[in-house]
């Protein structure tokens, strides 16, 4: 008797790709590295849009592939807003940031069960790695220098004259460096950005160049 084989279709395929370790981690880790810069350069909204076609390419596959549900998605958002929470709005790290990798972590393993393992270690590989990327050299690339500026600096800037004379100028960070934000040099308030280290708030800081409306400052140490 002869043998029908079957071949799978195009949702079956695409299911398989989607969900495989390789390309699950992947897209785990671009959507939250593209999520992170979107808070580095706010208001750009383009980092944000990719990182979160990303994570919804990672959950349609989960869905197509019958692995993930409803359920799945609301631990990782959930998660994924305690981290936020942890970040951004309480000192140190503690209950809620626990909770939020917990949280993240239970839903790769309901969706990926025994296979959650070899995702998540795609996806530290990937983020890992595009973390050093985003810091290291983002900053410096044209797309970084338009994005940074236009979230670091203010309408309000100083005059350009003012500017040029912080140049060398120590002072002390306002806010945490990711790596736009605010530092005080003696009584002004002044919109710095940094070389694309992370430098938290309450740091000295030393002006080290000053490009137009551009305040570059690196954390300063005493001698």
């Amino acid at each position: 008797a002869e043998v029908e084989r079957l071949e799978p279709g195009p949702r079956v395929r695409l299911a398989r790709f989607l969900t495989s370790s390789s390309v699950a981690g992947v897209l785990l880790a671009l959507g939250l590295l593209l999520l992170l810069l979107e808070f580095f350069t706010p208001g750009t909204f383009l980092p944000a849009t990719l990182g979160l076609v990303a994570l919804g390419l990672y959950f349609f596959g989960g869905y197509l592939a019958g692995l993930s549900g409803i359920l799945e998605i609301l631990l990782f958002f959930a998660g994924m807003l305690l981290l936020l929470a942890e970040a951004f709005l309480l000192p140190g790290f503690g209950l809620p940031g626990a909770l939020g990798i917990g949280l993240v972590l239970a839903s790769v393993y309901l969706t990926f069960g025994a296979q959650s393992l070899a995702v998540g270690a795609y996806a530290v590989l990937v983020f890992g790695a595009g973390l050093f990327l985003l810091f290291r050299f983002f900053p410096r690339s044209r797309v970084g220098r338009a994005l940074v500026l236009e979230s670091a600096i203010s309408e309000a800037a100083p005059p350009k004259g003012e500017l040029e004379a912080l140049l060398g100028a120590i002072g002390e960070a306002l806010s945490d460096l990711r790596p736009a934000g605010v530092a005080r040099f003696g009584d002004r308030r002044v919109d710095v950005v940094t070389e694309g280290e992370f430098i938290p708030r309450g740091t000295p800081v030393r002006v080290i160049k000053v490009e137009g409306p551009r305040v570059v400052v690196r954390a300063f140490k005493e001698e």
